[in-house]
């Protein structure tokens, strides 16, 4: 069944390969199982870009509000958690802002106490 979007074929290909993979193996699961129809010219690095747009521990100058994957340190890429579908990971991005925004308060305190401590001597 072919997918509205390379995030979703993505999603589907980690799924059904049930591990970490490259970008060309999941790539490739995308085309032998026809989950999604490419009419770019490089597909492998549309594959990529849209990976890393949905990682929840990259920063790259155009992310995605939703993020499904993550990328090891080896290069290949994961899911979140185990998710079947795009809805899926909703929940857990919403915990990941959470404990993203508890942490930079935690930081900004730090940083405030430690300029308040400068201006005084």
């Amino acid at each position: 069944m072919i997918s509205k979007s390379i995030a979703k074929a993505a999603i589907e290909a980690l799924n059904i390969l049930n591990r970490a993979s490259s970008v060309s193996d999941i790539y490739n699961a995308i085309i032998e199982y026809k989950l999604y129809e490419f009419g770019a010219r490089d597909p492998k690095s549309v594959v990529r870009i849209t990976l890393e747009r949905h990682c929840i521990n990259k920063t790259i100058g155009v992310m995605h509000q939703k993020r499904f994957f993550k990328k090891l340190n080896d290069g290949r890429y994961a899911l979140m958690s185990n998710i079947k579908s795009e809805s899926e990971c909703v929940l857990n991005e919403n915990k990941n802002n959470t404990d993203d925004v508890y942490r930079s308060i935690l930081e900004l305190y730090s940083l405030a106490s430690l300029q308040k401590d400068r201006v005084k001597k």
